[in-house]
């Protein structure tokens, strides 16, 4: 994918991270302190190490962050051009259209619609590095108060307490964004999660801006939707169709209306993989599918069960690392074994519905070793 590089800053971002707060949990001497004083002092000495280690680990990638983040949007930007010029220049040849229009790299507004995404992608990444910084240092409060409580109280002992302590981090991670859904429900993303939303996001705004500006510069009103199996039940009802950019009618709705586009929830928003092209009526031929309604709602649940599987590979490959960095072996051992388990599972899944297709980078943690 085109965000890949970018995604493995990040994950190489919440690795270090982790590993920062897990280190603390190497040495059991350093809290296994006599009193509440004693404690509150450690915590005040250690907080100022972990926030100006969390600082320097940002700082230092998140410059080749916004390098990459250019490099995307230009190339995607190329890309879309490219691929509808083409489009337009074979619709013009067989006198679908008019008159051809100032080439696509000479018109400002093209360079305006890129300009403006690679803003709004850098904003959104600057916002996942304070909020990174931000809950490195709340995950380490709440894991080693939870350790010297529960350690202190006779609850559990030490090692105990800073096993589950670090398996939960591993779990939790360091969060990239929040986000809170129309319910209201509040869902807290992993760093790679943040910037792969964020990624595709910016990605779909130019791709959209620089589809629209360029079918205005041909005189074109018409686009049509792209259709996959397996896309959302909310999606699927809208793809395959042909739509209108300004204005609507019946046999062709208004594109933004009838689609949501622009909207994180509608078309080419977070995690769609739709997209458009231009349509000339009389000239292009809709694009056909060979499946129906019931078999997209199959599909969608296995692809749903996939994601689930991914998403727990990559938790045990983050406990790894953790429990290695805390110098749990045992605790590392029992996690590698979860990823081979759920590995194996996920093929077996992929195996058993043909449509599936592996992402092996969906299971990609930077850093995990498979062996200790």
């Amino acid at each position: 994918m085109i965000s890949e590089r970018l995604i493995a800053i990040y994950e190489r971002m919440e690795e270090d991270l982790i590993k920062l707060v897990a280190k603390r949990f190497a040495d059991a001497k350093k809290l296994r302190l006599v009193n509440e004083y004693d404690w509150q002092t450690r915590m005040l000495e250690e907080m100022g190490w972990l926030r100006q280690e969390s600082v320097k680990t940002i700082a230092r990638l998140s410059g080749k962050a916004e390098a990459e983040i250019e490099r995307i949007l230009q190339k995607a930007g190329r890309e879309t051009i490219d691929r509808d010029e083409r489009m337009y220049r074979q619709a013009y040849a067989a006198g679908a259209l008019g008159d051809i229009p100032v080439p696509a790299d000479m018109s400002p507004r093209i360079q305006r619609v890129i300009q403006a995404a690679a803003a709004n992608a850098k904003t959104a990444l600057n916002l996942v590095n304070t909020t990174a910084a931000e809950s490195a240092m709340r995950v380490y409060i709440d894991t080693v108060n939870r350790v010297y409580l529960e350690t202190v109280t006779g609850v559990s002992t030490y090692t105990d307490a800073t096993r589950r302590a670090v398996r939960e981090l591993a779990d939790k991670g360091i969060t990239g964004a929040t986000y809170t859904s129309a319910a209201g429900r509040v869902t807290r993303a992993h760093l790679d999660v943040a910037v792969r939303r964020a990624v595709v996001t910016s990605v779909a705004q130019v791709a959209g801006g620089l589809q629209l500006e360029r079918a205005r510069d041909w005189g074109v009103n018409l686009v049509e939707v792209s259709a996959h199996i397996g896309a959302r039940p909310e999606h699927e009802i809208w793809q395959g169709r042909i739509y209108s950019i300004d204005g609507g009618t019946r046999k062709y709705p208004n594109l933004v209306d009838a689609t949501g586009y622009g909207e994180v929830t509608g078309l080419m928003g977070a995690n769609c993989r739709h997209m458009f092209y231009p349509y000339f009526e009389g000239y292009s031929t809709p694009a056909t599918r060979d499946w129906d309604t019931k078999e997209n709602a199959k599909v969608y649940e296995a692809t749903q069960r996939q994601r689930v599987l991914e998403r727990d590979i990559r938790k045990y490959k983050r406990r790894t690392i953790a429990a290695d960095a805390a110098g749990d072996f045992d605790a590392a051992m029992a996690a590698r074994t979860a990823v081979n388990r759920r590995g194996l599972e996920l093929s077996a899944h992929i195996k058993k519905h043909p449509r599936l297709v592996s992402q092996s980078e969906r299971e990609y943690v930077d850093g995990y070793k498979s062996t200790g």
